[in-house]
């Protein structure tokens, strides 16, 4: 990376409601939906 160079990074997740997909896991979930499978992704802008 060069030096002065401006990074926005986000991190974002989201609660299923199913059980079968193979990306979801159980976590830590800010939106306090207890025992949902989620997907946490990234975005760098």
């Amino acid at each position: 990376m060069k030096e002065g160079c401006l990074v926005l990074y986000d991190v974002t997740s989201t609660y299923l409601e199913g059980k079968a997909c193979p990306l979801a896991k159980y976590g830590y979930n800010r939106d306090k939906k207890s025992g949902k499978l989620q997907i946490v992704f990234r975005a760098i802008m």
